[in-house]
């Protein structure tokens, strides 16, 4: 199987593995490992992509990489931005390398959206073959993106998050997992693993589902 398919199935399985709503009360953390995760597929994904050009990229890998930076990246930006790092302020106000954290993590956040939207516009923008004209500066974008995220991701899990929990008490858990709940409720958008899931071709009625069926039920 290419690296570019397995890595995208790998991601496909990722997306469908969200915790649930019990599991986000019992440690709101849950779901911050759940993105984290995703995004490393994400990154792995990108990855092959970037080793592939600039003749062997897959257009359905490419496509599903260009819908997740427009979609779940962002909208985990602001889960971050907007509900988790406002929860920590208050707990962890007294501790300054947490303050510290939480404004370097919201600087890089900034710049991160800003590249993650024009990676997956240069994924796009192919010509009538499905070729990248520019696929060195592609490759460029790719590998600095996927080395970026690694690195935040790792600080983040090793640095910002194991000070956050020392702050928690039961209570603040239990507002945070309240909020992620909530901010969950309000997305509008559809989840990952829809918008990433291969769409069914169109059936020309000979398929073999089709076979089955009387052909009232076909037409």
């Amino acid at each position: 199987m290419p690296p570019q398919k397995q890595q995208l199935e790998a991601l496909i399985a990722c997306a469908a593995k969200a915790p649930a709503a019990e599991a986000i009360r019992l440690d709101p953390f849950q779901l911050i490992a759940f993105e984290h995760a995703l995004q490393e597929r994400l990154c792995d994904l990108l990855e092959a992509i970037a080793d592939a050009l600039p003749n062997q990229v897959l257009l359905d890998a490419a496509d599903a990489a260009a819908t997740t930076l427009r979609t779940y990246f962002p909208a985990h930006l602001k889960l971050e931005n907007d509900i988790l790092f406002p929860a920590l302020t208050a707990p962890c106000r007294a501790d300054r390398s947490v303050r510290e954290a939480i404004a370097l993590a919201r600087s890089e956040h900034d710049a991160d959206e800003a590249s993650a939207l024009e990676l997956a516009e240069a994924l796009a923008n192919r010509d009538e073959e499905g070729r990248y004209r520019e696929a060195e500066a592609l490759g460029y974008l790719l590998r600095s993106f996927f080395e970026q995220q690694r690195r935040h991701i790792a600080w983040e899990e090793t640095v910002v998050f194991p000070m956050a929990r020392s702050c928690f008490s039961a209570a603040s858990k239990a507002d945070l997992a309240a909020a992620l709940l909530r901010h969950r409720m309000r997305c509008e958008c559809l989840p990952l693993v829809s918008l990433l899931a291969p769409q069914k071709k169109p059936c020309n009625g000979n398929c073999a589902d089709c076979e089955e069926k009387p052909a009232s039920a076909i037409a």
